[in-house]
Order: C-alpha cells, then sequence, then structure tokens
C-alpha cells in the first residue's frame, strides 16, 4: 500500500504462505486489510495472491491488528468495537487451494469507550494432526485485555474433538474463558500477550508483569489447569516465545523454554509513569517430564538479558522467537539525542554459553534500518522454512513495511 495503512503491524508465516495486517488501511484509515502471500519454494520471493478485508461487516474496524496461519487456516482480528460496533475474529480455511471466509467470532462489546474491550488485539494459533486417526485438532487463544473494566481475559477455542471433548469439526467452539487471580484483576489487561500450543496455553499482564502458564492434556481433567506463575520485573506489554521440546526422552533435547521479554524495562521501572527504553528478557526452562508423571516440571528462572544500549539495543525483546538452537530478539529503537543515530536492529542468540545462566550469548546483530523504520518491532518465524518476517509498520510516515529473511541455524 502506498497511503500511511501500518502495513506490517501485524505478520505470520507459515510454510510458503504469509499474511500480512494493515490496521489502518482503508476507509478513514481506520478498517484495515490483511494481505495474502504465496511463494513456490523457499528461495523464491513472496507475491501477492489475495487482499481481504471486512467484506459485508460494516462495523467491523482495524481489521488486521493480529493475524495468524497455520496449515489451511488463517486467522484475522478486527478489535476496536465501542460505541455499538462488536469485535471480531475472522476464520479462513483454505478449501480446494483457495482460501474461503468460514466464520466469524464475534464478540458482543460491553465496554463503549475506545478502543472497547480490545477483543483480538491478541492471537495465537495452534493446530495439529493425530498421527493414528488422521483427525485434524486446534486451539486459539483470543486476548481480550479491556475486559471488565481492563481486567481482560483470554477466551480459547477448540477444533475437532480437543482431548476429548466433543466439538463442531469445522467451526471453533470456545471452550473456556480465562481471567485474572481475582486480587489482581484491576487494570490488569490480562491477554495483552498469548502463546497456545497443543497443550501448553502462556498469557502475560501488561500492568503487573505476571505470566500465567495453563496445561491441557492427558494429564489434566478438568480443561486448562494453571500450573506456573511467574512475574517478572516489567509492567509494560510483554513478548513471550516459547520452545516445546519433543516428548520423544532425547536427553540432548529435553527442556521446554520460555522466554519473557519487555522493550520497556529500564532503570526507573517500576514506576509505570516513568518507563525505560532499554528492554529485557528472561529466560525459564522446565524439564519436558517430572519424575514419573508425564506432566512437565515448573518453570525456572535461568538467565536474566538486560541491553545494552551502547550498542543499539534499544527497546530488547520488543519482539521474540526461541528455538532449540537460536534465539531472534527485536530492538526496534534507537536514539539521536546527541548521539549517533541508532539503527533497529534484530539481535541473534546462540545456547554456547558453559552454565544456565549464561547460556544465551549473543552471536549476531542484523541491522539495515535506522531507528525509524523499527526493525523488530514485530516478528514471525517459520522454523521448517527458516523464514523471518519482521514487521515495520511506522516506515515511511506508518506506510509500512515488511522484511524477509532465510538464515542458516
Amino acid at each position: 500500500p502506498s497511503e500511511p495503512s501500518r502495513f506490517g503491524f501485524s505478520v505470520a508465516v507459515d510454510g510458503q504462505w504469509a499474511v500480512v495486517g494493515a490496521p489502518e488501511a482503508g476507509i478513514k484509515g481506520i478498517r484495515g486489510a490483511a494481505y495474502l502471500f504465496h511463494r513456490d519454494r523457499d528461495s523464491d520471493p513472496f507475491s501477492l495472491v489475495q487482499t481481504l478485508d471486512t467484506g459485508d461487516i460494516q462495523n467491523a474496524v482495524a481489521f488486521g491488528t493480529a493475524v495468524a496461519i497455520q496449515g489451511d487456516y488463517m486467522l484475522v482480528s478486527a478489535p476496536q468495537g465501542n460505541e455499538g460496533k462488536n469485535s471480531y475474529v475472522f476464520a479462513y480455511q483454505r478449501i480446494d487451494g483457495a482460501w474461503e471466509l468460514v466464520q466469524c467470532l464475534v464478540h458482543v462489546e460491553e465496554v463503549t469507550n475506545f478502543p472497547g474491550s480490545g477483543y483480538g488485539v491478541t492471537l495465537s494459533l495452534s493446530m495439529w494432526t493425530d498421527d493414528a486417526t488422521g483427525n485434524e485438532y486446534g486451539w486459539l487463544a483470543v486476548g481480550s485485555p479491556n475486559d471488565g473494566d481492563f481486567s481482560g481475559a483470554v477466551y480459547v477455542y477448540g477444533r475437532g474433538h480437543a482431548f476429548g471433548e466433543t466439538s463442531d469439526d469445522d467451526k471453533w467452539i470456545l471452550e473456556t474463558t480465562l481471567t485474572p487471580d481475582e486480587s489482581k484483576v484491576w487494570d490488569c489487561s490480562y491477554g495483552d500477550s498469548v502463546l497456545v500450543t497443543q497443550t501448553s496455553l502462556v498469557v502475560g499482564t501488561q500492568t503487573t508483569g505476571n505470566v500465567d502458564v495453563y496445561l491441557n492434556d492427558e494429564t489434566v481433567t478438568e480443561g486448562w489447569q494453571i500450573v506456573d506463575y511467574l512475574e517478572v520485573d516489567c509492567l509494560f506489554p510483554l513478548s513471550l516465545s516459547l520452545y516445546m521440546a519433543p516428548r520423544t526422552g532425547d536427553p540432548d533435547d529435553h527442556l521446554d523454554t520460555l522466554v519473557i521479554g519487555c522493550g520497556w524495562w529500564g532503570p526507573n521501572i517500576p514506576d509505570p509513569f516513568s518507563p525505560g527504553d532499554n528492554g529485557a528478557f528472561w529466560v525459564y526452562e522446565r524439564e519436558e517430564f517430572s519424575g514419573f508423571s508425564n506432566r512437565p516440571a515448573p518453570f525456572e528462572l535461568t538467565q536474566s538479558v538486560y541491553s545494552d544500549p551502547d550498542h543499539g539495543e534499544h527497546y530488547l525483546a520488543t519482539s521474540l522467537y526461541v528455538d532449540r538452537d537460536y534465539m531472534l530478539v527485536g530492538a526496534p529503537g534507537g536514539t539521536d539525542a546527541g548521539l549517533a543515530v541508532m539503527d533497529s536492529a534484530l539481535v541473534v542468540y546462540k545456547p554456547t554459553g558453559s552454565t544456565p545462566s549464561d547460556k544465551w550469548q549473543q552471536a549476531q546483530v542484523i541491522s539495515d534500518y535506522d531507528w525509524d523504520a523499527q526493525l523488530g518491532d514485530v516478528l514471525a518465524v517459520d522454523s521448517d522454512t527458516n523464514t523471518v518476517l519482521a514487521g515495520m509498520s511506522f516506515y515511511d510516515g506508518w506506510t509500512g513495511l515488511v522484511g524477509v529473511l532465510q538464515f542458516d541455524v
């Protein structure tokens, strides 16, 4: 797009498909759009194949705020419902090679002031196939951080027969609604960040620095059950990434890794009205199995990493991605206050340290844009094709840009 549309505000990639959100595209810059791209091979450039919008739903606002794609399933949110408008998540499915809108999840707005409940500000999708039956299952987590006078909520939808609970195979069905601990509900923004896998769900809270970890597997009898309650030294939006070790008993690959980032961490924290601009992230690990139980052990903090602004790492950990052998950390900020202009960057870490407390060491800094491009503001990674999408929605006066990187592990 050529107009200020915030192209790259959200990004997602899976194999040869990529989707990019532009929530300020369209009529008066508020209805939004999402752009679907495809390529034939890993080495090919992505080409635009379809532009998505709200269609006949005229009161949907900020379409493209969050996007997710995996396999034959794609989600796009339109979360800014208020003053009679609802919030939506649009569900698409690839049928006979073509992407079709198959369902629209509607959140009836009770919050009348802007920006409404925020239902759909964050999305996370996890799809998998049962090897024995060939059946497809899925979880969809939708964050609604302004629900209930800003206490927040997460709406968890299931698809297929998720862990014995029967649901319509062709529809996303609301399985449960998660809310914060009653002692922390005031101005909590629960669901400001969400991350779901086949068996785990992680929920971040913007204004308290809390992260809840839920489990739902064969050891759980009553749906999603909270198993970890983590606290970090940050009161501002949290980025999350989770690597789940394969449940094979491999002694060289037996640790689940959860990384929690805070791009606004700084020396003035925890004063919420004086945010820093340095950034930090915290690495938690857990054994994939706990003793004789199939349930994983609790997460334990193993490493804390704080940015060095002298090396251009302002707002470090605004975005994150962790795998077994590497971690990508976005550092989209910079400064020109009497100093040389700092580039925005992606920082690559590798697990080369000798102890858990220094395990992740900086290995590379990727920096091709000055700070106003904000490289590293938004990340999406497909580990199967080693593809990274870097959304830069502030680029060129909020027109936006998405960088595509291929890397070798």
